[in-house]
């Protein structure tokens, strides 16, 4: 991956890029392509969008490139598996070249003055190291999707699902989904680790060492964004690679974190034990139970044993190591 060319200059450097992540999604990527393109109160020559394609295969690369041809696409080198979502988000911001970052999945809406609030945001404070829009559930009227996100002592993530009574921001611990970074933050303080994380707690690993930087992580109500997420299940994925993730990323991030979570001991006595009973009961509904149970416990055992690197500095090399570990 690391001779992905660079997006092509152009006469202005970027204010914004704009980073999306895509698996077989074609007409939900074009949809959010088409909301950027509409943006308003913004230069759009200065606003630069990368599509990290991962393994599509229903003609995405194509359509970006009739559709929105100033798209830079990247199309993320087959390696036989899918890179998972902060693989392909890494071998974006790889090449970015704006002075902010906005990470967003291809299921989401934006509204015209979206990445407009969000810059005007994070640059009336320097402090501000993360800010996100309000996240809607599409269609409109739905209700809210995240207006916030924690994480307890014991590992349950939280979304605040009530619209902000006033505009002033909301400071909170992560943000999933959608959210602008200042570059500068994310090379030197929170560049994303997909060998660490390569899909669950990757953006709550990015914002704790945000927050734990002295930066904050909030939310502008007046920014928005709609979420197609088109689930409503509290586990959305269930297969062997995203199983193994689940269960080594839940512990791997209290042994990185061990001050921001209840003991080790809590965990394996209160929560451990009523997730796996949740986790086998989705297991034994699915087709093959036996192969889901022994990726859960190869996940496990996998976090137990893996040393605690520091996250990687350069993305496109993060990005190639995740891809080589499979």
């Amino acid at each position: 991956m690391s001779d992905q060319p660079a997006p092509p200059p152009s006469a202005a450097e970027p204010l914004v890029s704009v980073v999306v992540a895509t698996h077989n999604r074609r007409e939900k990527l074009l949809r959010l392509l088409a909301s950027i393109r509409g943006s308003t109160g913004i230069d759009l020559d200065r606003v630069e969008v990368i599509v990290a394609a991962d393994r599509c295969s229903d003609g995405t690369q194509r359509a970006v490139l009739v559709g929105h041809p100033a798209a830079h696409v990247i199309d993320v080198p087959d390696y036989g598996h899918l890179l998972f979502m902060a693989g392909a988000r890494a071998a974006g911001a790889a090449v970015a070249r704006g002075e902010f970052v906005f990470i967003v999945d291809d299921d989401n809406i934006l509204a015209s003055d979206c990445l407009t609030m969000l810059v005007a945001t994070a640059r009336s404070d320097e402090r501000i190291g993360v800010v996100g829009p309000l996240m809607l559930l599409w269609p409109p009227g739905s209700g809210v999707y995240c207006a916030g996100a924690w994480v307890s002592r014991h590992g349950q993530c939280r979304h605040a699902h009530e619209q902000p009574r006033s505009e002033a921001l909301v400071e909170c611990e992560y943000l999933p989904n959608a959210f602008l970074v200042r570059r500068e933050v994310m090379q030197r303080i929170a560049p994303l680790d997909p060998l660490s994380f390569p899909h669950n707690w990757s953006e709550q690993d990015q914002c704790f060492r945000v927050l734990d930087s002295g930066y904050s992580v909030c939310v502008d109500p007046r920014a928005r964004v709609w979420h197609d997420s088109g689930y409503t299940a509290f586990t959305t994925r269930i297969s062997e690679a995203a199983v193994r993730d689940q269960s080594r990323a839940r512990i791997f991030i209290r042994r990185r974190y061990p001050d921001r979570f209840a003991s080790l001991a809590g965990f394996w006595v209160l929560t451990f034990p009523i997730t796996t009973a949740y986790y086998l009961i989705r297991f034994l509904r699915a087709r093959h139970p036996l192969r889901l149970m022994r990726a859960y416990v190869a996940g496990t055992v996998e976090a137990l044993r893996a040393p605690l690197p520091l996250a990687p500095v350069d993305q496109l090399e993060a990005a190639d190591a995740v891809a080589a570990s499979h």
